[in-house]
């Protein structure tokens, strides 16, 4: 059968793996500074939206109550 691997010497075979290790250890460095990117992204993203949910409540604050909710009332049923 034409498709089948040919079988690999053992000398063949330590360079395989010596060719891999060297191609995942430069990929892993790739991966970490990838990593610190997204990371750092995901951090600003993260201070933006505390940003924009802290001026909401200070407009909220400021704004002071609805007209459209009830007032309170103080006597009882």
């Amino acid at each position: 059968m034409e498709n089948q691997p040919k079988e690999m010497s053992p000398q063949e075979m330590a360079e395989r793996k010596s060719k891999l290790s060297a191609f995942y250890k430069e990929q892993i460095e790739f991966l970490k500074v990838q990593l610190e990117y997204e990371t750092l992204v995901a951090d600003v993203e993260d201070q933006r939206a505390r940003a924009t949910y802290a001026q909401v409540k200070l407009a909220q604050m400021l704004a002071g109550p609805s007209k459209e909710a009830p007032e309170p009332s103080n006597t009882e049923e």
